[in-house]
């Protein structure tokens, strides 16, 4: 049995393969969609806030502010309220459909509280799973719910007003 060309592998001739190079000639798979650039800078800014100050997010009888977070204009006179709609702005903005904004705001929402609660339960040595499960819905549904809801809705009525926009032809 003649083995020279078993592991022969043909390669169509370079005419025939159809690569699109946008973005200064970078590859497809180097350029990302807008809505995953949003989303994942959502996820990054929402997880480096909640890390940076895990205090502010985690339950506790008082909030302990930082220095910079008392300059800020407050809307809701809870920084970490405002922290959180600040970092889910970029899925309400830049985001083709509700259904996408929908589902990168509850992930990010469920996903970016787990850092900061993993790293607080390996500090602690009472009951450190319970304590981190009850931190975790505190966070999610006291920090991140309301925030959330009002992006999404924002995001909702962006979208509207856009299909209702007449397009210039």
């Amino acid at each position: 049995m003649d083995m020279t060309n078993a592991f022969y592998i043909q390669v169509p001739p370079p005419d025939t393969i159809h690569s699109p190079r946008p973005l200064n000639g970078l590859p497809v798979f180097l350029c990302m969609q807008r809505n995953r650039i949003a989303f994942f800078a959502s996820l990054i800014m929402l997880s480096f806030a909640m890390i940076i100050c895990r205090d502010m997010f985690l339950f506790a009888k008082f909030i302990r502010l930082t220095e910079w977070s008392k300059s800020l204009p407050f809307l809701f006179k809870l920084p970490s309220v405002d922290m959180v709609i600040i970092c889910l702005l970029p899925v309400a903005l830049f985001t083709d459909s509700f259904s996408f904004a929908f589902a990168s705001v509850v992930i990010c929402v469920l996903l970016s509280p787990l850092v900061p609660v993993i790293t607080w339960m390996t500090t602690i040595s009472y009951h450190p799973l319970v304590n981190g499960i009850y931190n975790y819905l505190f966070i999610v549904l006291f920090h991140c719910a309301f925030p959330a809801l009002l992006v999404l809705f924002y995001s909702l009525n962006n979208q509207i007003y856009s299909e209702k926009m007449p397009t210039v032809k």
